[in-house]
């Protein structure tokens, strides 16, 4: 059973991903929870089937210095 997507949610993960806002690209995963809510990796996923047409994915990475959270990554399109 799949959940559907708003596609405004979708909209908002594309930029939070493509679109710096400082030093970096990407987004780290508590920015996505905080605005896309608790299901934000279900609103990766469907991000990530809209990019494959683009040739481009989203790909995590974890923070080797952060110990103790599980969401201590980062997450960026490739």
């Amino acid at each position: 059973m799949t959940d559907a997507v708003p596609p405004e949610k979708i909209k908002r993960a594309a930029h939070l991903l493509l679109f710096r806002r400082g030093r970096r690209p990407g987004a780290r995963d508590y920015e996505l929870r905080n605005r896309l809510g608790p299901n934000y990796p279900a609103v990766v996923e469907r991000l990530n089937e809209v990019l494959t047409d683009l040739d481009l994915e989203v790909r995590g990475v974890s923070d080797p210095g952060v110990f103790g959270e599980e969401e201590a990554g980062k997450r960026y399109v490739a």
